[in-house]
């Protein structure tokens, strides 16, 4: 459902040091975002299981929201790059918006996906679709702005994506 905004690095000549520090960087922020995403497509591998429990349901929700918690908890440990915040705030932007699904959409959807069979409406079909175009492209709106300020990121600290 998602995609990550992975660039391969290369530094440009005469900025080995910092550019190699500001990819690190990049790529610590990139594993966190790997982490949510990969729980975000567990869950919708759940939701998408009809033969799955109430209770797995609610085991991949928690296991969303636990890691969208630890990915904004570690983006708050890891602080600024040689004080330039715009790649943190970027990422912090992104993950609050994997945590609106968590606690909005998908939470709705699991709340759809609980209810017994004979009470799926036409109109619930209906919801469910919608609540899953909503995530696409919000998701999608969210993923571009980071990739710009990581683009721009890049550009400040001699990065170049491939």
């Amino acid at each position: 459902m998602f995609v990550i905004g992975l660039w391969s690095v290369s530094f440009l000549p005469g900025c080995i040091h910092k550019s190699e520090l500001a990819a690190e960087y990049n790529d610590s922020i990139i594993g966190l975002q790997e982490k949510i995403v990969h729980s975000i497509d567990c869950m919708d591998s759940t939701l998408n299981n009809p033969q799955l429990t109430a209770s797995q349901l609610d085991l991949a929700m928690a296991a969303l929201k636990v890691e969208v918690a630890h990915g904004l908890l570690a983006l708050d440990s890891i602080g600024p790059f040689e004080k330039d915040p715009s790649l943190k705030v970027a990422a912090y932007g992104l993950f609050s918006q994997y945590e609106q699904f968590a606690l909005g959409e998908y939470h709705e959807l699991v709340r759809i996906s609980k209810l017994p069979s004979d009470s799926i409406t036409n109109s619930l079909v209906d919801t469910t679709i919608a609540i899953k175009q909503r995530i696409n492209l919000l998701a999608k709106a969210a993923q571009d702005k980071f990739l710009f300020e990581q683009i721009e990121f890049g550009k400040k600290h001699h990065l170049e994506f491939e």
